[in-house]
């Protein structure tokens, strides 16, 4: 067994790499335009020096990490814009989802869900810099989480094409929107045959802990998100398509345009003043807190027939609630790797009572009652005498606990910045990418963990040392993501923050709909 234990280098290298984030942001215009040709390989779109003169007037300070955009965007590139404006018109319905129209900078808002919250607070950001832009439209999902998947076979052959000034013909896309194109018929149809999941070592006893949040959360790259969601459990490979839809939430395969999220009607009142590290002597505040509802999937028998082998315990919350709770069976032991508190002594493996341990460290519960289940199959009576249920906990009062967990609803989890602004430790399990995704530094603002949970006794041992003595822990490490965490949510995660993402990605978008691609870029 190692002698030094592994959160040490993640936390410390994820140190360094923010550090490293931070000083080599561009500086100029021309240092912005130079940073975006060497990551994308093509020019800016028109009106990014207007852009950039947002960034710099509103304090944006991670000005080139935009990533997220051109992962969407470039797919697209390699369509010609009849072939793009021909996809756009086909989800241009306006009995469906919603859409905002711009037309000579004013914006107009239409469809039977433009009034939801985030739809709402999306147009609203767009008056902000809507008298910049060209006439456009931009077409929402019917869902807030997407389900358009492409390969990464589309991507690659599309990167190449845009690099080399080509595009698409309609019988290569009918091509890679096939799933006849490989013989995989699950999940692993949209991977390359050197992506990581083909070549996944046999599971060892070794303690395992999350190396790349974003790795982690693709379907090609890693296991660990196959059994994550009852949504990516279908044995089926999915349905391939290049779908230009504007989304908020979706999975690292699907081709839409990610949008930036939060819960928009409470943006400026779900901000918590954290309280001092040492100030936080509420019962339980060294216990992993979590609460929330049983969302995550509609666990009928059509949705989970009994031949899949899913069943609701298989949901992310309920299996969260479930694995941390008081009352299970008294026999059953869990393994957890501990240190004597110098990091050159080396490393033991203690079993315990995993009852026991819950009961020490954790405070995870479901609140409310059983929702998306059907009573006449009994699911819902099964989930109500299930031991995963608790009382709530005011949530003005979470600023005084410590530790707690983000894990995904129905779609993303919108806890996650009021949760970072509190100044808590959130370990967060997710299988979707968010605006934010690459923008954030797993290990210095939060702890990523594994999909089944099996890393958590690891990493609240590390913090909170041997359950027994206390000895080994390290809730220096602890104070610090603390502190960082809520730095992030006030300076790096601003309405202002989502603004300049928003209006990169239009830009972006504007570009793909013109006529004339090259005339539609910036170049100085």
């Amino acid at each position: 067994m190692a002698s030094r234990h592994p959160l040490y280098d993640l936390i410390e290298d994820a140190e360094r790499r923010w550090d490293d984030m931070n000083a080599r942001q561009s500086k100029t215009l021309t240092a912005a335009v130079a940073e975006y040709v060497r990551r994308n390989g093509y020019q800016p779109p028109a009106g990014f020096d207007l852009w950039w003169s947002y960034t710099q007037k509103h304090d944006v300070k991670l000005v080139d990490e935009f990533d997220q955009i051109n992962y969407d965007i470039t797919p697209f590139l390699a369509l010609s814009p009849r072939m793009f404006r021909s996809r756009v018109d086909a989800i241009s319905d306006p009995s469906h989802a919603f859409h905002i129209n711009v037309t000579n900078g004013h914006t107009n808002r239409y469809g039977p869900l433009w009034w939801d919250g985030d739809q709402r607070a999306l147009s609203t950001m767009l008056m902000r810099f809507s008298r910049t832009l060209p006439d456009l439209v931009i077409h929402g999902h019917d869902n807030l989480r997407a389900d358009s998947w492409i390969g990464d076979d589309l991507r690659q052959e599309a990167s190449a094409k845009v690099r080399r000034g080509e595009y698409f013909t309609e019988e290569e896309l009918q091509h890679f929107e096939s799933i006849e194109r490989n013989s995989h018929r699950n999940l692993t149809n949209v991977c390359l045959p050197d992506d990581p999941i083909f070549n996944v070592s046999l599971p060892s006893d070794a303690p395992k802990f999350v190396a790349s949040h974003l790795t982690y959360m693709s379907p090609c790259s890693s296991l660990g998100v196959h059994h994550a969601s009852p949504l990516l459990f279908t044995p089926e490979a999915r349905p391939l398509k290049l779908d230009p839809h504007f989304v908020f939430s979706k999975h690292r395969p699907d081709s839409g345009f990610l949008l930036p999220t939060n819960t928009w009607d409470f943006f400026d009142t779900l901000l918590v003043t954290p309280h001092e590290w040492a100030e936080r002597q509420d019962e339980g505040a060294n216990k992993l807190y979590w609460r929330g509802p049983v969302t995550g999937w509609n666990w009928y028998r059509a949705m989970a027939p009994p031949e899949s082998g899913i069943t609701w315990r298989d949901g992310a919350r309920a299996k969260l609630a479930l694995s941390f709770s008081t009352h299970l069976d008294p026999g059953e032991e869990v393994k957890v790797l501990l240190e004597g508190g110098d990091p050159d002594k080396g490393l033991v493996t203690k079993v315990y009572k995993r009852e026991w341990l819950n009961a020490r460290w954790m405070d995870v519960g479901l609140t409310g009652s059983p929702i998306q289940c059907n009573v006449e199959e009994g699911t819902c009576d099964d989930m109500q005498n299930a031991p995963m249920w608790k009382e709530p906990y005011p949530r003005h009062k979470e600023s005084r606990k410590k530790y707690t967990v983000d894990v995904d609803s129905n779609e993303w989890s919108k806890e996650f910045q009021r949760k970072l602004s509190a100044g808590l430790i959130v370990f967060k399990s997710t299988t979707y990418p968010e605006w934010y995704t690459q923008r954030i530094m797993p290990y210095y603002h939060y702890i990523p963990i594994q999909s089944d949970y099996s890393d958590v006794y690891n990493i609240m041992a590390f913090f909170l040392g041997d359950p027994e003595t206390g000895i080994g822990g390290h809730e220096e490490f602890a104070e610090k993501i603390s502190r960082h965490a809520g730095e992030y949510a006030r300076k790096y995660w601003r309405w202002e923050d989502m603004q300049a993402y928003f209006y990169r990605l239009v830009l972006e978008y504007a570009r793909l709909a013109s006529e004339d691609r090259e005339a539609a870029s910036f170049r100085l």
